[in-house]
C-alpha cells in the first residue's frame, strides 16, 4: 500500500510539473506570436471569430533530466490552416524553435520517438499535385535536440 501511495504522489507531482512547463510553453509561444500581430488562444470558442491561432493539442517528450520537448498544433481561427509549434525547455530555459519546418501545406506530422538524440517526426508532406486537405506524400521530420538540425526525410 505504500508503495502504491509513493507511485500515485509521484505521478500527481509530475503532472502538475508538466502543467506547468505546458503552461510556460504555451506563453513563449503566445508572446512570439503577438509579436507577429497573432492572438493565441487554448480553444476555438475563444477566437470569437477574430483572426489568430488557437492550441488545444500538445505532445510531450522527455528526452533527459535536464531537456523537454513540447509540440503545439495550433489552427487558423478563421481559416483551415495548421501549424506546429516546437518549444525546448532547458535547465528551465523555454526556447522556441523559429525554424521548425512542420507547417501547412509544407509537412505536417506528430512526435513518434527519440533516436540518439534526433527526435523523429511522423508524416506527411503536400505534393505539387496535393489538394490543402490532402498531403499524400509519406515523410518523417529528424530534428537533433542539440544543434536544431532538421532534415526532411521523403519514404
Amino acid at each position: 500500500m505504500f508503495r502504491f501511495l509513493q507511485i500515485v504522489c509521484l505521478f500527481v507531482l509530475s503532472s502538475d510539473l508538466w502543467a506547468d512547463d505546458l503552461q510556460k510553453a504555451f506563453n513563449v509561444v503566445k508572446n512570439d506570436e503577438k509579436q507577429r500581430g497573432y492572438r493565441v488562444v487554448y480553444f476555438a470558442t475563444q477566437c470569437q471569430g477574430r483572426q489568430g491561432l488557437y492550441m488545444p493539442l500538445s505532445q510531450v517528450l522527455t528526452i533527459d533530466k535536464q531537456l523537454t520537448a513540447i509540440l503545439f498544433t495550433a489552427f487558423s481561427c478563421t481559416g483551415n490552416g495548421v501549424a506546429k509549434r516546437l518549444v525546448m525547455i532547458k535547465h528551465d530555459k523555454y526556447q522556441l524553435i523559429k525554424n521548425f519546418k512542420m507547417a501547412d501545406m509544407d509537412f505536417l506530422g506528430d512526435m513518434a520517438y527519440l533516436e540518439n538524440r534526433t527526435i523523429v517526426f511522423n508524416g506527411y508532406k503536400w505534393t505539387d499535385k496535393d489538394g490543402h486537405c490532402c498531403p499524400s506524400q509519406k515523410a518523417a521530420l529528424h530534428f537533433n535536440v542539440d544543434n536544431f538540425k532538421q532534415e526532411l526525410i521523403i519514404e
